[in-house]
């Protein structure tokens, strides 16, 4: 299940964000991988790259090694459905 909008922003602003802000993570990633997050077949193209917490398949991860939007989007869809299940 996709957590509601309210959850993805709620941990996009606390983490991913903040981190573009202090130059930790590259922010044009961190947008992409928000974009990513709200897409109805978002999830779909995560499963589509084999996008994990530590790897993905996609062109961006593999010849960089860095966090790529796959990776940074599964994190925020991650920690968003803990979000929910604990305030329900």
């Amino acid at each position: 299940m996709r957590p509601h909008r309210s959850a993805i922003f709620t941990v996009w602003n606390a983490g991913p964000r903040q981190m573009a802000r202090r130059g930790e993570l590259d922010a044009g990633r961190v947008n992409r991988a928000l974009g990513l997050t709200l897409r109805a077949d978002g999830p779909a193209k995560l499963a589509e790259y084999h996008t994990t917490e530590s790897r993905c398949g996609c062109e961006d991860y593999r010849y960089r090694r860095t966090f790529c939007k796959h990776r940074i989007a599964l994190s925020v869809l991650t920690v968003a459905r803990e979000l929910e299940e604990l305030r329900s």
